[in-house]
Parts: structure tokens; sequence; C-alpha cells
């Protein structure tokens, strides 16, 4: 059993921390508006809920069902939840930054595309118009 509480303990707050930063990352998309807020408020609630469930519900019950875990699942519990934690941590952080890019090189794209001060622009559809 001396073995076992630290990593219950280890375990459920793993577990706490790779929920939060996920329910995190997805709040903050949804406040820059990468990502599209739910359709209607039924699933607005359900969201919430399942996210209140994975940052507290989960941990807790690891934390409460854990003595009765044998060590070796203990064992794989805590070297999975940490690897998960770092995976999230370098993937969320490379789409962050492919995500950044692409904005950049759209934004890059845009300013090429457009005509310099004081030049008038060239449209071929209305040279077609005027020639007919």
């Amino acid at each position: 059993m001396m073995v076992a509480i630290p990593l219950i303990l280890i375990t459920a707050t793993a577990t706490h921390f790779v929920a939060r930063m996920g329910v995190n990352r997805q709040k903050a998309r949804l406040a820059s508006g990468k990502q599209s807020a739910p359709a209607n408020d039924q699933m607005q609630m359900q969201m919430d809920m399942m996210n209140r469930m994975m940052v507290w519900f989960m941990p807790l019950t690891i934390l409460f069902t854990g003595a009765f875990w044998h060590i070796g699942l203990l064992f794989y519990m805590v070297s999975n939840n940490i690897w998960t934690f770092f995976q999230q941590r370098f993937i969320f952080n490379k789409m962050d930054a492919e995500e950044e890019a692409e904005i950049q090189a759209k934004k890059d794209a845009q300013r090429a595309s457009a005509p310099k001060p004081g030049v008038k622009p060239n449209n071929p559809k209305k040279n077609k118009k005027r020639r007919s």
C-alpha cells in the first residue's frame, strides 16, 4: 500500500492536468474563433458537463478506486498519463505553429495580390465588357 498511495495521487493529478489542458485549449480556440461553437444551448451544456466530468470526476474516481487496482495497472496509468501530458503539449504546440504559419501565408498572399497604392487595378472582366 505504501507504493500504491503515491501512484494513485500522481495518476489522479496527471489525469486532471491532461484533461484541463485539453479543455483550456478548446476554450481558447472557441474564444479566438478558430473553432466553431456548439450549434445550440443543449449541445453547449452537454459539452460543459463532459468537460467538468473529465477534469474533476475522472481524477476523483481514480483517487477513490485506485486502492483496489493492481500495482501494475497503477504504474501503467502513471506512465500513460505523464506521457499523454507531454505528448499533448508537443502536438498542440506543433498544431498551433502550423496554423499560425498558414494564417500568415494567407495574409502574405493577400498582400501580394493587392494592387500597389496609387496604381489602377487590372480587372480583365471589366475590360472585356468595355470592348464589346
